[in-house]
């Protein structure tokens, strides 16, 4: 989806082009396939929904993306304020519920099912590794990369105190989780795999 993009070309006074959301990085958003966002996406998104906010949308020739960046809603809180930087970040850290028709396959991710399903991997693994869950975790977080305190505390809740993660957190926390077990208990693993299958 190029649009953002197509609408920052057609209208630099309104979206500067150092503040606009490139095609292929709106694609890997839309995706999930972007595990640490840098600070200025989050400025970027900010920026493209406040434009959306406006009356005046700028001098679009083309007709097709008129007609696509009209059409076009900004998100907002319930009391109609429009989200900006804060807002987007926060959803990212599961700390803001994001509105439900922006991201459709959140909601097939069972985040309880799934929260439910990585903390009993993580108690077998540091049973059958012989690590003490505290050190286990802080193993399971190194796996994680450079991650938010906020991601950091909700990855710790879930695995000690059963706390439900965000749906954005859950791909993070897996990845992390899974890599730490095929060194730690890689047998789990496999026979989690067969069990599945």
């Amino acid at each position: 989806m190029t649009t953002a993009q197509d609408w920052a070309k057609a209208c630099p006074a309104l979206i500067p082009w150092p503040l606009r959301v490139a095609g292929g990085q709106w694609g890997n958003l839309e995706n999930g396939k972007v595990q640490q966002p840098q600070p200025s996406t989050f400025i970027q998104l900010g920026v493209l929904n406040e434009c959306l906010a406006l009356e005046d949308r700028g001098p679009i020739k083309d007709r097709t993306l008129r007609d696509r960046v009209q059409r076009a809603q900004p998100v907002r809180h319930p009391d109609g304020r429009v989200w900006g930087a804060e807002d987007w970040f926060a959803c990212y850290i599961g700390k803001l519920e994001g509105p439900p028709e922006l991201w459709p396959c959140q909601e097939e991710i069972d985040a309880e099912t799934e929260t439910k399903r990585l903390r009993t991997l993580f108690d077998q693994a540091s049973e059958l590794a012989g690590v003490r869950p505290v050190s286990a975790a802080m193993q399971v977080l190194r796996k994680a990369g450079d991650l938010p305190m906020e991601q950091v505390v909700a990855i710790e809740n879930a695995l000690f105190a059963g706390e439900r993660l965000a749906p954005a957190i859950v791909p993070i926390a897996r990845q992390a989780l899974e890599t730490w077990v095929k060194e730690a208990a890689p047998a789990l693993l496999s026979s989690e795999g067969e069990a599945s299958s």
